[in-house]
């Protein structure tokens, strides 16, 4: 187990690649990545260049108070295959952005005061949140939104998810807040 705390001082900038994710970010364990209000990481490259790759070999507990964003691919990616449940959290000054906001392929909480948003700068993906297979919750206070075509929250294609989602905030797709015809699940 590792935590991972991203400062001002330690903020990622790339141009090519994943600006956080393995082997360099990762244990065998359940590990911790905390981004520090005005603190970053930025991937500005192409489609397969996320901001933050949470491996599935533990559960994640993430702390956003500060920006990740990817340019053209996924803010956040938690990786399929993990047993465990992960915790994402955006704090009130937290922000998470790309072509899809949070890309969540196992089990998670996604608890959200900040923005979630997704938009992405050459290509049509445009979603906040998007779900894989399994158990979720997602908790909005803050805002999920998204560009013109696309959807705040999207139950993944061919996904059986069992999905809740509480809201206070606001989420708002350019084509829908709420996709979930895609999955299987509620």
């Amino acid at each position: 187990m590792a935590i991972f705390h991203i400062t001002t001082a330690t903020s990622r900038f790339t141009t090519t690649g994943n600006t956080f994710g393995p082997p360099a970010d990762d244990t065998p364990g359940a590990d911790t990545l905390i981004v520090d209000p005005n603190a970053f990481l930025v991937a500005n490259g192409g489609i397969t260049d996320n901001g933050a790759v949470l491996p599935q070999t533990g559960a994640w507990t993430a702390s956003i108070n500060g920006s990740i964003v990817s340019r053209n691919a996924y803010g956040i990616f938690l990786s399929p295959g993990n047993a465990a449940v992960s915790t994402i959290t955006i704090g009130v000054e937290g922000e998470v952005q790309g072509g899809v906001g949070i890309l969540a392929k196992s089990s998670a909480n996604i608890k959200n005061a900040g923005t979630i948003d997704g938009e992405d700068q050459d290509l049509l993906t445009n979603i906040g949140i998007e779900i894989g297979n399994g158990i979720y919750t997602i908790i909005n206070s803050g805002k999920i939104t998204t560009a013109a075509s696309g959807d705040a929250i999207l139950g993944g294609v061919g996904t059986t998810s069992n999905i809740t989602v509480s809201n206070s905030g606001i989420i708002s797709g350019g084509a829908r807040a709420l996709d979930f015809t895609a999955s299987m699940g509620k």
